[in-house]
């Protein structure tokens, strides 16, 4: 999953539906703008991986061949992960925002695009990131002062919702800061899942 949030053409072809559903143009810039603030997440996950790959080995070697070397390498890389495991809590309880800063200013900019009628690869950004995790704006609808809602705020069925949003057509109670502070623990978890998967 980490190799994955790291290339081009993975962030592609998951927001490619989104993309077409909407009827938004999901270019190059678009998508290197998306990798940005994926990569720190896929880079984690795989550095995560490649230890648990690295402690898996070590511990196969201490109990084939009764190493006492092998066994300590093995508890070494187990505190590592779960140092790591510990620190990443630490930093999503102590500090939540430190996580998802960067695409929290970057989702805020687009709605300032937006409420300023322009166009550009933020505001396109924020509507694929709308539309993908079925959120609006960063803390709701209320974000968007313009009259009508972007179009990805709307639910599938019924993208007519722009101007007369309610809660049944349309995401507009539901902020993408939630999704965020969700997907930030989320990749916590997994680290935990790791470590506790090669715990003795």
């Amino acid at each position: 999953m980490g190799a994955m949030l790291t290339y081009s053409s993975y962030i592609r072809s998951a927001f490619q539906p989104v993309s077409n559903r909407y009827g938004l143009t999901l270019e190059t810039e678009t998508v290197n703008e998306i990798l940005t603030y994926a990569r720190p997440f896929g880079t984690g996950l795989v550095v995560s991986g490649i230890l648990v790959l690295l402690a898996s080995g070590i511990q196969l070697v201490a109990c084939c061949f009764h190493s006492r070397t092998f066994i300590f390498g093995y508890v070494i890389m187990l505190a590592i992960l779960i140092v790591m495991q510990v620190i990443a809590l630490g930093i999503y309880f102590g500090n939540r925002e430190l996580m998802t800063r960067g695409a929290t200013d970057y989702i805020k900019q687009g709605i300032q695009s937006h409420n300023s009628n322009e166009n550009g690869t933020s505001v396109t950004v924020l509507q694929l990131i709308m539309a993908a995790y079925k959120c609006c704006g960063y803390n709701g609808g209320s974000d968007f002062t313009t009259s009508a809602l972007p179009k990805a705020c709307c639910k599938p069925e019924t993208q007519s919702c722009t101007s007369s949003a309610t809660s049944q057509n349309s995401y507009k109670d539901h902020g993408c800061k939630t999704m965020f502070d969700t997907y930030a623990l989320a990749s916590i978890a997994l680290l935990a899942l790791h470590v506790s998967a090669r715990a003795p």
